[in-house]
């Protein structure tokens, strides 16, 4: 892709249920190795061990008033629900377009019901503790990490 890309074709769905056309954004969860660092007796300098990865949460906002959203606050907490998004993002100068799709297995962290003022939108906000992220383009993996999964230092 080229040009610009824009994001179109935005859907989502969460524990089953599809927010098509009231989910308004994702906010992708950063993704970092946990490091230990290191110095041994005749070290020159300390060096980094990575130990696994930081946690990972993601926030979804979603148009309006949703308070079934709620529900997976209070959810059994031992349970992660599966979240997924599917997308299309559009390159401006050759028209193309590319499939994206993020799986996450979470629970809910936080519930923000936002504010109530008449006459102005409402949004509403869930933030996710990730147990799983997989994010693909087109079909091929980009990145996936599942912390249930000994972690391997070479990946």
């Amino acid at each position: 892709m080229s040009g610009f890309q824009v994001l179109r074709d935005f859907s989502c769905t969460v524990a089953g249920v599809g927010y098509v056309g009231i989910v308004k954004e994702l906010t992708l969860p950063k993704v970092a190795k946990k490091m230990k660092t290191h110095l041994n007796g005749g070290m020159q300098a300390e060096e980094d061990i990575p130990m696994g990865y930081e946690k990972m949460t993601a926030t979804t906002t979603f148009d309006g008033h949703v308070p079934k959203l709620a529900q997976h606050l209070k959810a059994n907490a031992l349970k992660p629900i599966v979240v997924r998004f599917t997308g299309q993002f559009f390159d401006s100068d050759t028209g193309k377009a590319m499939t994206v799709a993020v799986e996450m297995r979470a629970r809910a962290r936080e519930y923000d019901p936002g504010s109530y003022k008449q006459g102005e939108e409402t949004m509403t906000k869930i933030e996710w503790s990730l147990t799983y992220y997989k994010l693909t383009e087109d079909g091929e993996t980009i990145d996936e990490i599942d912390i249930k999964k000994p972690f391997n230092p070479t990946e």
